[in-house]
């Protein structure tokens, strides 16, 4: 009944604002066509980071719109900087179309679109763009089966991250590393990324992140039938109340419930095994 939790940090940017209804109506009214090119993609782009979660189409139809005003006009004669500013937004597009090809299973189409992303990021020295676009590609290898191939393009990314020194995206990295090691029966190795990504998320005060680590590190120390497991798992559920993921506490539940089946304690079991169901299903 093992359960593991792959953090997944993909392309998504983060941009302070005020509310949600006050950053829609500034993004929507960036949009306009009154306003410079430049301005309406990235307004196309972070208005569907707005909206993704609650219409998932909408990160297909505002990427693509902001895709074809950034090629408009890398099609015309433009200056250096500008054409280097839609060559960003054209890959930053194209990349999130290429997440939501990944998200509804299209994972050629997926490929070929993040493979076009990552020679753009290379040739602009884009290279937190190109870190986070191997760590899409290493997770479609995984939802492959191709565990391989997924390990090498997440060490690639991760690679790149450390040396940009960018932790908020590290510790999602290293989180990623691991769990394919734990798939591989490498519990050494696995243990070695968890602790390294639970140090950063620890630093960067990423509860969730914390809270999946710690589930993970416990997934391991279950397998090898060890107490401490238990510990693992009942720090990562407060953290995962903490932030408010259901899903996250589900999963802690379980983990737990099996922990205490192993030890045949049927009591405790049934008890945690009854409270993580409702949890799973009220965050599908």
């Amino acid at each position: 009944m093992k359960r593991s939790v792959l953090v997944l940090f993909c392309f998504f940017s983060v941009f302070t604002v005020w509310s949600i209804d006050d950053q829609l109506d500034s993004l929507s009214a960036l949009t306009s066509k009154n306003e410079h090119d430049t301005t309406r993609a990235n307004a196309l782009i972070q208005l569907s980071l707005l909206l993704y979660g609650t219409n998932f189409d909408t990160l297909y139809s505002l990427n693509r719109r902001a895709f074809e005003i950034s090629t408009k006009n890398l099609n015309k004669e433009i200056g250096a900087q500008e054409r280097k500013a839609f060559l960003k937004l054209q890959s930053e597009s194209n990349a999130n179309i290429a997440y939501y090809y990944m998200a509804t299973g299209e994972f050629e189409v997926a490929l070929e679109l993040f493979s076009f992303s990552a020679q753009s990021d290379l040739s602009q020295k884009e290279y937190q763009g190109l870190a986070n676009t191997l760590n899409n590609v290493g997770m479609i290898y995984n939802y492959k089966g191709n565990i391989q191939k997924s390990l090498k393009y997440f060490l690639a990314g991760a690679e790149i991250t450390e040396a940009l020194g960018n932790d908020e995206e590290l510790g999602p990295s290293f989180n990623n590393v691991a769990y394919i090691y734990e798939h591989q029966g490498d519990s050494i190795k696995a243990l070695e990324y968890y602790r390294k990504a639970l140090h950063i998320f620890k630093e960067t005060e990423d509860e969730y992140g914390e809270g999946a680590t710690l589930i993970n590190i416990g997934s391991i120390y279950k397998a090898q039938d060890k107490d401490s497991a238990l510990w693992y798992f009942k720090n990562g559920y407060e953290m995962a109340k903490n932030v408010g993921s259901l899903n996250l506490q589900a999963t802690a539940l379980l983990n737990i419930s099996d922990y205490f089946f192993k030890k045949e304690n049927t009591d405790s079991s049934s008890h945690y095994l009854t409270r993580c169901l409702p949890l799973f299903e009220e965050s599908k």
